[in-house]
Order: structure tokens, then C-alpha cells, then sequence
């Protein structure tokens, strides 16, 4: 029988799809029954060898993605590891902190200093970290009070400059006003300057508003601040000074029963010859007042 004719196939052999070279290629029986060493095959881990699955890859062919061995490593290789905790803000305060001259301090005695200064307030308890004793409450306690009283003469004050611009008339009427003696002691020294250098203001001056003046000065004179008294004494020399001509015309009228001057004249010169008994006071003491007060009483003795 003749022999049978040998199929395409009957060498041993097939096709199949390569992988690497992304192709079909021809693969003979000797290459299929031909032993295999392990190597680095990305598909390893379809042969069952373990430790190629286990090695990292980049690149599955298959459909659906996959959990990568690479990726694993990577995990297993980079573990997290707890960060170190953040250090408290809150200072830690010693017992030694505490230490106050003076005192015994006993630690056995089972008393926590900390807690008792972790109570106090912070100026307190910055005192006594420090070792100071807080000042008594004496001692700030009527400072609102203070600052109530300067803030309300400030404002009578720089009221008082602006009538003095207005004019000397003005200024006079709003001291009389407000009977602020505070206010009228620190703004009279620009009437006396007014007074003794005999400015252009001077002239508009009336006779009438310094004897409204009068009166107030008299109260300065009873005071019991030295200031008041000697700036009160300041403004009466120069007034009379300022008008003595007047005065002394007024003086002369009325001794010779002719009266034509001025009423404002003759309010000034009783008003004046009034004061007598309180600055003869005044001449008693030892202090500078005294001499302040003979001269005023010079002048009046003379009227």
C-alpha cells in the first residue's frame, strides 16, 4: 500500500501567538518537548512558579484590570509609620517658678503651688512667676475718676481759648459761666500778661466784665490751694494797676460829691475796698502768698 501522504502537520509543529513579538509564530515539536528553564516570564505565575509571580511587572495582558505584584511591593515596601506628637503649648511651671523670699516652702506637705497660680489672673499670676506681690487695689482704684476730671478740664480749657480769640469780653463772660476755678486758675495767666504788656487786646477791655470778674476772684482768694489764692492776688494787682487812673479819679469825685465817672468804675473800687479785710489775712502767713498779699494791700490802702 503506498504510503500515506504526510499531512501539513504530521513534522510536529503549530502556530500560536507570541506575546513579545506581538505576532503568530511557527513552533516545532522539538521546541515543545525541549525543557524550559525557569526564566523572568511575565506569565510566570500561570506555570504555577510562585516566586516569578511574587516579582514585580508592569504589564498583564488580560481585559480586566488586576491587582499588579508591583503595586504590592510597593505597598508592603513603603508602611506608614506614626509621626511624632506635636509638643505641648502649655508652659510647664516648676515649683521652683514659685519661690518666694520669705516663705517656707515645705514639698511634703502634699500642696500643689501649680494649680493654685494656674487660678490667678495673668498679671497675677505673671507676678508671682517673677516673685513680686501684686500693688494693692488701692492704688488704681480711683484712676477712672481721674481721668474723668483732667478729660472734663481739658474741655473747659480749650473752650476758654476760643472765646479768647473772640475776645477778652468773651472769655471773662464764659468764666463766670462756668464756674470751673480749675479751669479759670490755668487761663487767667493770659489775662494778667494781657494786663501787664498792655497788648492791643487790652483795649477792648471793658470796664463792665472786669468788675463781673470781681466776685470770682474773691472766691480764689478764700481757697485753700496756694495757686488759686496766688493767681487770684496776680489778677487783682494788675486789674487795679490797669485802671488805677479811673479809681483814682472816682476816689476824688467822691470825696468831692461830684459823681459823673462810670458805674462799672465805682463796682470795681467798692468791690476792691472789700477784699481789705481778706488780704489782710492773706498778710498774716509765712509762706509766698504774704508778700503777694502786702502788695495788693498797698494799693488798696492807697485808694
Amino acid at each position: 500500500m503506498a504510503s500515506r501522504a504526510r499531512g501539513l502537520n504530521e513534522d510536529g509543529g503549530f502556530v500560536k501567538w507570541d506575546w513579545n513579538k506581538n505576532k503568530y509564530i511557527w513552533v516545532s515539536k522539538d521546541e515543545i518537548n525541549k525543557p524550559s528553564k525557569p526564566g523572568h516570564s511575565k506569565y510566570a505565575w500561570k506555570d504555577g512558579n510562585k516566586v516569578a509571580a511574587r516579582r514585580p511587572s508592569f504589564k498583564v495582558p488580560v481585559k480586566k484590570a488586576c491587582r499588579q505584584p508591583l503595586q504590592v511591593a510597593n505597598k508592603h515596601g513603603k508602611m506608614k509609620t506614626p509621626s511624632p506628637k506635636k509638643p505641648s503649648r502649655r508652659p510647664v511651671h516648676h515649683k521652683a517658678d514659685f519661690i518666694v523670699p520669705g516663705y517656707d516652702h515645705g514639698y511634703d506637705d502634699g500642696y500643689d503651688e501649680v494649680d493654685e497660680k494656674e487660678n490667678y489672673p495673668r498679671n497675677e499670676k505673671y507676678n508671682a512667676r517673677e516673685g513680686k506681690i501684686p500693688p494693692p487695689p488701692e492704688l488704681h482704684s480711683g484712676h477712672t475718676t481721674i481721668l474723668s476730671v483732667m478729660s472734663n478740664r481739658l474741655i473747659h480749657v480749650n473752650a476758654a481759648l476760643t472765646f479768647w480769640r473772640q475776645g477778652p469780653n468773651e472769655y471773662i463772660s464764659y468764666v463766670i459761666r462756668t464756674e470751673d476755678d480749675a479751669a479759670t486758675v490755668d487761663t487767667l495767666p493770659a489775662l494778667v500778661n494781657c494786663f501787664k504788656n498792655k497788648t492791643p487786646v487790652s483795649k477792648q477791655l471793658s470796664l463792665g466784665a472786669c468788675f463781673e470778674l470781681l466776685p470770682t476772684l474773691k472766691k480764689l482768694l478764700s481757697s485753700k490751694f496756694e495757686d488759686y489764692v496766688k493767681t487770684s492776688l496776680d489778677t487783682l494787682r494788675t486789674m487795679l494797676r490797669f485802671w488805677w487812673n479811673d479809681l483814682i479819679a472816682h476816689r476824688n469825685q467822691s470825696f468831692s460829691g461830684d459823681l459823673q465817672q462810670s458805674r462799672s468804675v465805682a463796682g470795681i473800687y467798692m468791690s476792691a475796698i472789700a477784699m481789705t479785710d481778706i488780704i489782710t489775712k492773706l498778710c498774716k502767713r509765712k509762706d509766698g502768698i504774704a508778700k503777694k498779699a502786702e502788695i495788693v494791700g498797698t494799693l488798696l490802702a492807697q485808694l
